[in-house]
């Protein structure tokens, strides 16, 4: 693929509105601490680097994706997240039981935030965070695929759209972003029929049109190649 590969798909390196829980999550629950939070993160990226050891596929390519932390950037991504725990959680309600059900919005703008601002390790290590916790799944496997493209790290990337691929909710990002990375590989025959899917799906779907021209795009640089 030439080197212009990723400024055809700018329009899919940016994070996709979470999943349908997001307004639900908005009504219910207080607003996590930042160092919880940051705890979470913690526990996520220890979690995955253990999974990877043994040779977890999906989880050594989440591993690579965020290396480890020093104190140092431990503090700024614990005041990154704090910045959106302050400015992007819904109000605190009375029900403390109910504290973890903010956590996938908190952890998600976060990571969108840090991709925005080019800070594609912290963004990968908050999604890691959201996979670890075990909620909206399609969607941080989806922005650590995000993540990959973004480090050029293609056959990570590759990985971790196709375990969203397998989920049973269809994600068109996560086939736009596996066609993207095998033209890279120079796997031209796959990448056609990622992104024929990619753009069947966003078709339907109003909210992924950056979706459907990406792999619009790209299949004619394949038609005419």
């Amino acid at each position: 693929m030439e080197t212009d590969g990723i400024a055809i798909i700018t329009g899919v390196l940016s994070l996709p509105r979470i999943g349908h829980a997001e307004a639900d999550d908005a009504r219910t629950g207080v607003t996590p601490t930042a160092e919880r939070i940051l705890s979470l993160i913690e526990e996520a990226d220890a979690a995955f680097a253990r999974r990877a050891q043994g040779g977890d596929a999906v989880a050594a390519a989440v591993a690579s994706l965020s290396p480890g932390w020093s104190e140092v950037e431990l503090s700024d991504l614990q005041r990154a997240v704090a910045a959106e725990v302050e400015t992007g959680a819904a109000p605190k309600m009375i029900d403390e039981t109910k504290a973890g059900d903010l956590l996938p919005r908190i952890l998600y703008h976060a990571a969108a935030a840090s991709v925005r601002d080019g800070e594609i390790h912290k963004a990968a290590a908050i999604l890691a965070a959201l996979l670890h916790h075990d909620t909206h799944e399609a969607d941080a496997l989806v922005g650590l695929a995000i993540c990959g493209a973004r480090l050029r790290k293609f056959d990570d990337a590759l990985v971790l759209a196709a375990e969203c691929m397998k989920l049973p909710a269809k994600h068109p990002r996560a086939y736009c972003i596996a066609g993207f990375c095998e033209l890279e590989r120079g796997h031209r025959k796959v990448a056609q029929s990622h992104l024929a899917m990619a753009a069947r799906m966003a078709r339907r779907r109003p909210e992924f049109r950056d979706d459907l021209r990406t792999a619009q795009r790209l299949l004619l640089i394949l038609h005419y190649a």
